[in-house]
């Protein structure tokens, strides 16, 4: 007998750093392309990634032995608080490039209607250590959700926050077939001693 299980998993990453940027520009480079100086979105004080996995189980009939078959992730979210509210971050949350309409002295002007836009994301965490640091490169991202603002007080912080839903790099365009072992994005730690 087969069986079809679908799963949901969090992982809370905590506070990192995550750059965005042009999808098209930079499908093709599997390794961290994204600037600082020029790709961060702002402080962000909790990260984290949420996976849904479809399982393909089956269970031998007359025994209680299982065996998975297969393990899909069907979808990949990255959720991020605490974004500042700047031009360029609200035109990410409203499914813009976040460059088109905005001047780099924080003025901007432009519509509420998406743009459709496909962006980058480049996730890095550095370890307590300094030593170490974790990135995630995620080659094909849209904002699912826009900020949510909330003033619980005039002493509590504003907690912004953006949604990112990971899309397969390898099947509609932009794609690129370097993302053939891992179409939803990868993972890579580093010694920064070594860099």
């Amino acid at each position: 007998m087969e069986q079809t299980t679908n799963i949901k998993e969090s992982v809370a990453l905590g506070a990192g750093v995550i750059l965005i940027g042009d999808c098209e520009e930079h499908i093709g480079q599997t390794n961290a392309v994204l600037e600082k100086d020029l790709n961060c979105i702002g402080h962000l004080a909790d990260i984290s990634l949420e996976v849904s996995k479809r399982v393909r189980k089956v269970i031998k009939a007359g025994s209680f032995v299982t065996s998975t078959l297969s393990t899909n992730i069907e979808d990949l979210i990255i959720h991020c608080v605490s974004i500042e509210m700047t031009p360029e971050n609200i035109s990410y949350a409203l499914g813009k490039d976040g460059e088109s309409g905005i001047t780099k002295n924080m003025i901007g002007e432009f519509s509420f209607i998406p743009d459709n836009v496909w962006l980058r994301l480049e996730a890095h965490f550095v370890y307590p250590n300094k030593q170490h640091r974790v990135t995630y490169i995620i080659p094909k991202v849209k904002v699912i959700s826009s900020f949510g603002v909330s003033l619980m007080s005039v002493d509590d912080a504003v907690n912004s926050s953006i949604d990112f839903q990971a899309v397969s790099a390898i099947e509609e365009v932009p794609r690129n077939a370097v993302w053939k072992n891992f179409p939803m994005g990868k993972t890579v730690f580093v010694n920064l001693n070594e860099e």
